[in-house]
């Protein structure tokens, strides 16, 4: 069955993971046009809310079909953490310059899957370990952590340093920005400047906590 892609870039998602009908929804709530590749649609999930790529994720042919080349970004979501590695591979080697991030089970593979070009990756079985660890050394972090993520009434972003915030402090950052500043990303990894105050640089990315109007 043919699939017509956007014509516009477009988010690429592959596989079957349980958290995939959540991430759907999240992306369409905000307008992403979204490229679901999959060999059904999963339970869950309105057809006519995206454009449906029938086929294993794990062949190279449908992974061609879906032409990451056009997409801005790619999320691997496989319920296998061998499918996720077969499926990296072949997006890094079509579009190496992609933005893409990966769902797994391991840390061992999300460090694997860094060496092989995945822009980021979240172990699954980390982040839920730690949040619950978290909510009951301090029963409120669980809500905070849910209050960033899923709520209609902020949205979490990512904004470049302006020119006259470099060689600022990230205090003065947060002082000017106009939203809530909750760090700087930088080489890949996340400052939040608790106990120093890392000085901005042109590189760098604020990470922002915005109002929706």
């Amino acid at each position: 069955m043919d699939t017509e892609l956007p014509r516009q870039p477009y988010t690429l998602v592959y596989g079957t993971h349980p958290v995939v009908p959540r991430v759907l929804e999240e992306l369409q709530r905000v307008g992403d046009p979204v490229v679901l590749v999959a060999p059904a649609t999963p339970a869950g999930v309105h057809r006519e809310d995206l454009e449906l790529l029938v086929g294993d994720p794990c062949e190279d042919g449908i992974v061609q079909r879906s032409e990451p080349t056009r997409a801005n970004r790619a999320l691997i979501a496989c319920t296998e953490d061998a499918d996720t590695l077969v499926v990296a591979v072949a997006i890094h080697s079509l579009a190496p310059k992609l933005e893409i991030y990966a769902l797994t089970q391991s840390p061992r593979v999300a460090r694997a899957l860094q060496e092989l070009g995945v822009t980021h990756t979240l172990a699954s079985d980390e982040l839920v370990g730690h949040t619950l660890a978290k909510s009951l050394e301090t029963p409120e972090a669980g809500d905070l952590l849910l209050q960033l993520v899923d709520t209609e009434t902020y949205r979490l972003g990512e904004r470049p340093v302006d020119e006259a915030l470099v060689s600022r402090p990230l205090s003065e950052a947060r002082a000017t920005a106009g939203s809530l500043v909750l760090g700087i990303a930088r080489d890949g990894h996340v400052d939040l400047g608790v106990g120093d105050d890392p000085v901005l640089s042109a590189g760098d990315t604020l990470i922002v906590l915005d109002a929706l109007s």
